[in-house]
């Protein structure tokens, strides 16, 4: 059974796990493999220490059996041009638990969250080239940004997904 929770401290070590681990697996042969190469779980880890004193309000983590297998973070768009509220900023799972509903159950928690803000529209930002992008469509988001980014002195195209917060929550109902 998968429980969503507030990250914490103790998880910071399986947080850097999972995303050098994500990173390697999802843009193998999109970014360099110098790059993915030289991707450091103490790095990363310290990254993310520092990402989660700033963002622990919208910071959770996904468990089965005892183990953190991805986790999710976001929250005021980090680019203010684009007019939109919010933004989830990372999620990721451990390619082993991919395809199992973890992704939407994060989504999930923290689009609450957005919508108890009172954020109407979040973006999600995705490489052009990474298969997640057919997993945000799914969900109803819809491609309305674009822009460049560099990884590695290599300019990649990225993404943005739109999805409007009540939409996104009461998709469920439509499914039915």
């Amino acid at each position: 059974m998968i429980k969503i929770r507030k990250a914490e401290s103790k998880d910071l070590r399986q947080i850097s796990y999972i995303h050098v681990d994500t990173w390697r697996d999802a843009y193998r042969g999109i970014v360099d493999s110098y790059v993915l190469g030289k991707l450091s779980y103490g790095r990363s880890q310290d990254n993310w220490k520092n990402c989660m004193a700033k963002l622990s309000d919208h910071f959770y983590v996904a468990e089965k059996d005892d183990m953190v297998v991805g986790f999710i973070t976001g929250g005021t768009l980090r680019e203010e041009e684009l007019l939109y509220e919010a933004e989830v900023y990372a999620m990721y799972i451990l390619p082993e638990f991919q395809r199992q509903g973890i992704g939407t159950m994060l989504l999930d928690k923290i689009v609450y969250d957005f919508h108890h803000q009172g954020w109407g529209q979040f973006l999600i930002w995705c490489l052009e080239k990474n298969p997640a992008r057919a997993f945000y469509e799914s969900l109803g988001g819809v491609h309305k940004q674009t822009a460049q980014i560099i990884i590695g002195g290599r300019r990649l195209i990225k993404f943005g997904y739109l999805f409007e917060t009540d939409t996104f929550l009461h998709r469920k109902d439509k499914e039915d």
